[in-house]
């Protein structure tokens, strides 16, 4: 991507990388093994589900925190 010579970015490549590798894992077999129970109940959601729910908001989250690490800042 060509960038502004007034554009000011920072990077988060490396740490976006880490974190998409995290929700990834937490989504497939190894992970997902230990949350794929329908006992506890939580707020009347079977646990698998509320694990499936929780982490995409933490992504959601998480995402939020990169895009405005990486556009906002100025010259550092």
């Amino acid at each position: 991507m060509a960038r502004l010579p007034n554009e000011s970015r920072r990077d988060a490549s490396k740490p976006f990388a880490i974190f998409t590798l995290i929700m990834l894992l937490v989504m497939i077999f190894p992970v997902y093994g230990f949350a794929n129970t329908v006992e506890p109940m939580i707020l009347g959601l079977p646990f698998s589900l509320f694990w499936i729910i929780a982490w995409i908001c933490v992504e959601f989250v998480g995402l939020v925190c990169f895009i405005a690490y990486e556009f906002t800042g100025g010259d550092r």
